[in-house]
């Protein structure tokens, strides 16, 4: 990251790079041009056009100790020409570094090696977001057990649907005033004083907003508590929720000012004094004082008002309230459409806890939110860091003559890497819940290979969006996660009473399978890639078999034995992946003469 540049300097190098790329891309009108063709006939994006607003419609910082929500990135997302100052403020120091170091001559060229560069490109972008990251998954490995401990099964269940309706309370009063805010602040009001008036206007906003709702939800507390826990007696958590709501709605204009501004270090310290303030608060208001549910949610709104207390006066101080009609309305109107994208992905997402809830019972909402929870770790190493770098690397390929090529290139790795990590992500969280979670939680263990099963998909899903984000056909992503989110709803409330809790995770499992089918089918008619769909099923009923057949035949094994042959399958299941991948059985003897020296000294790899 670079140090702090004034706006007026930041606006000369956005131009000086607009005019390179334009310079390196001569073949930009005509891209455009067969892009905007094929949507003839939409005047106006359906769909949110910032790169990814969900990372800021989604709740600032769910709570860490139940982050079994994948807050995923909703792709389909729309980046153009009009949207590339919002690239640069969220990927500006990949950006920067590629514009520092040139094209790499094989980007230039039609050869496969091409495809291998953008290969590394985004595996090096991905890198950097990982990082980042992996914050608040840690401080939920170390809380979720802890709870789980502290509480009983059926408060850790009401824990779990308060921060289900505190995530889509959020991302409801937020608006998409923090995604709109990158726009409107990079790119429609680039002046300082305009830009003061920005992050005036979208803080005013979110307190008109959230402050309101809690006082109004406060008063209804008791009716609320009987309509989401079956129990009006618990109306002060219900209080307390909402509370966390206005909170956690007035850290958005400070969090969205550090990355807008490339503050990394002030951004990072806000972040992890968040999460230490709320591990440390519930382990004396939930651990020593015993205060239960209310306890852990006050320690998550004690969080928030830190990073609250740290940022609001700044802003105040800073602005001087310059607050603009003309902002507040670009604000609302480029935000406020998010929230019905924003709402099908709750419920796809989430709405299973609420459900299952309702047709089943509390103690099983909790340890279907702890499954969950440790099933979706592969969304915060694989997916969110992939979602981040994806969109400026898709869009620099779409330009090749060779795109469809790199792109089935992408496919290809990015699926193997998927189901590997899926692998092993189910076994290692399965030994976690086993050693970490008192035993009520054991039988959950099942759900957590179904919902890394449901993330790959997603995965999936995110690459395979490529052909409508070029196109510019953006009824594809709304459409589609709209379907995904009503077959969900829909087999939850069949499967639900049937099964219970895999009846929930059997539900998402398919309603994620049935979005990467669609999403595949339709973009393959507007943008055809060559995806190799064959060699990931291959890999994919391999996967499966693996491992249900080595939780078969462990039956009644010792502990030792099972987890042994459960690890052997994953380095069976590796070295099955690497053979599927083009040149991979070279690679495999490198690797093994590297290490193996004396056995392959006869055979060398060149």
């Amino acid at each position: 990251m670079e140090e702090e540049r004034t706006p007026s300097l930041q606006s000369t190098e956005a131009e000086q790079r607009a005019d390179a790329v334009e310079e390196e891309a001569p073949d930009k009108a005509s891209f455009d041009a067969s892009a905007s063709s094929s949507s003839e006939g939409l005047s106006i994006d359906q769909f949110p056009t910032s790169p990814l607003p969900a990372i800021d419609q989604w709740p600032t910082q769910p709570i860490p100790a139940l982050v079994g929500e994948p807050y995923f990135l909703p792709q389909g997302t729309f980046v153009d020409d009009e949207s590339a100052e919002e690239i640069e403020a969220l990927l500006q120091p990949a950006i920067e570094r590629m514009a520092e170091t040139g094209p790499h001559p094989a980007v230039q060229s039609t050869g496969s090696t091409g495809s291998y560069v953008a290969l590394r490109n985004l595996v090096k972008s991905s890198g950097i977001y990982a990082l980042g990251a992996l914050a608040s998954p840690l401080a939920s490995l170390v809380l979720s057990p802890f709870l789980a401990h502290r509480l009983s099964p059926t408060n850790y269940g009401i824990l779990a649907v308060l921060t289900t309706v505190i995530g889509l309370a959020a991302g409801i009063t937020q608006l998409g005033l923090g995604s709109a805010f990158f726009r409107v602040y990079n790119y429609e009001f680039t002046e300082q004083d305009d830009r003061g008036a920005v992050l005036a206007t979208v803080t005013l906003l979110l307190a008109l907003i959230a402050l309101p709702v809690g006082i109004l939800s406060s008063l209804l507390a008791s009716v609320l508590a009987q309509l989401l826990l079956g129990r009006a007696a618990n109306g002060e958590l219900v209080t307390l929720a909402a509370w966390v709501v206005v909170v956690q709605n007035l850290t958005v204009p400070g969090f969205a000012w550090l990355r807008a501004e490339n503050r990394p270090l002030f951004f990072s310290l806000l972040t992890i004094a968040n999460l230490i303030l709320v591990l440390c608060a519930n382990l004396l208001l939930v651990g020593v004082l015993r205060w239960g549910v209310a306890g852990s949610l006050l320690a998550t709104g004690l969080g928030y008002a830190c990073v609250m207390v740290c940022t609001v006066p700044f802003i105040l101080w800073r602005t001087r309230l310059h607050v603009r009609r003309d902002v507040a309305w670009s604000l609302i109107t480029f935000g406020a459409p998010q929230v019905l994208s924003y709402i099908s992905f709750w419920v796809l997402q989430l709405s299973d806890r609420y459900l299952l809830s309702l047709l089943g019972s509390l103690a099983q909402v909790a340890s279907y939110a702890v499954a969950y929870s440790l099933g979706s770790v592969l969304s915060t190493l694989v997916i969110s860091p992939f979602s981040l770098a994806w969109p400026a690397l898709m869009f620099n390929v779409a330009k090749r003559k060779d795109a469809p090529a790199v792109f089935q290139v992408i496919f290809r790795y990015f699926s193997t890497i998927l189901l590997f990590v899926a692998f092993g992500v189910s076994i290692a969280s399965t030994l976690l819940l086993n050693w970490l979670f008192p035993a009520s939680y054991h039988s959950a263990a099942p759900i957590i290979p179904i919902v890394a099963e449901s993330i790959v998909f997603y995965g999936l899903y995110i690459v395979l969006m490529c052909g409508s984000s070029i196109r510019r056909v953006t009824w594809m992503p709304a459409a589609f996660t709209g379907l995904a989110a009503a077959t969900n709803f829909g087999l939850n409330l069949i499967l639900i009473p049937l099964f219970g809790p895999m009846g929930a995770a059997a539900s998402t499992l398919i309603a994620y399978v049935l979005l990467a089918v669609v999403a595949y089918v339709a973009n393959q008619r507007i943008y055809p890639v060559p995806y190799d769909t064959r060699r990931f099923l291959l890999a994919l009923v391999m996967g499966v078999a693996l491992y249900l057949g080595a939780a078969l035949i462990s039956l009644g094994w010792g502990e030792f034995w099972r987890w042994s042959l459960t690890i052997a399958c994953l380095a069976l299941y590796g070295t099955f992946l690497l053979f599927l991948l083009p040149g991979g059985i070279a690679l495999l003897r490198a690797q093994s003469a590297r290490f193996m020296p004396h056995i392959f000294s006869d055979r060398r790899v060149s």
